[in-house]
């Protein structure tokens, strides 16, 4: 029973329900909050995996990657503090991730993570051995058009479009998305007629593309 009287519909009589969650690794916590469940994990490649699950228990695809968001560790916090990682949220669903070392000196260190620069991306888990910037599709296009890249590991991304004088008129993405190919769509509605050029950012990687806009 929820505590508004409603009869509950995830857990069941004995209190708990079985939920199947893609590439999850060695669990570290379970938190709930603003009306959603976050799933966290540790990856070997030291990577914190996040899960975003509904009060239903279903995967909330509008979260990161189709509900995966990986963040890759701090090295001075996974190899200190692996087995002793805490974890907690504030109202603005910023995710806390701290530990502490005992010796020489005891010390706290506390990381934090902000999911406001992550976006849907559509994408998918293929194995990718080098990064790729695709030709976007349709091209010309009038207003909307998909661009596709390749991320051979997981790690923060980038992609800015610009004008002909190399004016910034869009960011289409900026936060992490775990390794595999993925797709975002790029609307233009708002910019007049023309070329215009997207650049993707990851790790050491940079590439352009030329696109054009007809309307």
């Amino acid at each position: 029973m929820n505590q508004d009287g409603s009869p509950d519909t995830v857990f069941n009589e004995n209190g708990y329900v079985k939920i199947q969650i893609p590439y999850l690794e060695k669990l570290q916590s379970v938190i709930y909050n603003n009306n959603f469940y976050y799933v966290i994990g540790v990856r070997d490649d030291r990577e914190l995996s996040v899960h975003r699950l509904t009060e239903n228990g279903q995967i909330d695809t509008q979260f990161g990657n189709d509900g995966l968001f990986v963040q890759p560790l701090n090295e001075v916090l996974f190899y200190n503090f692996y087995f002793r990682l805490h974890f907690t949220m504030d109202s603005q669903d910023n995710l806390y991730v701290g530990g502490n070392v005992d010796e020489p000196n005891s010390y706290v260190i506390i990381y934090k993570i902000d999911f406001d620069g992550i976006v849907s991306v559509k994408g998918n888990s293929e194995i990718v051995n080098d990064y790729e910037l695709s030709q976007n599709y349709p091209n010309p296009f009038n207003p909307e058009t998909t661009i596709r890249f390749s991320l051979p590991g997981a790690g923060n991304v980038k992609i800015v479009v610009y004008n002909m004088l190399g004016e910034e008129v869009a960011i289409l993405l900026d936060g992490v998305l775990s390794a595999g190919t993925h797709e975002l769509n790029f609307n233009g509605s708002s910019l007049t007629s023309g070329v215009y050029f997207y650049k993707i950012e990851a790790g050491n990687f940079r590439a352009v593309k030329k696109m054009l806009l007809l309307k």
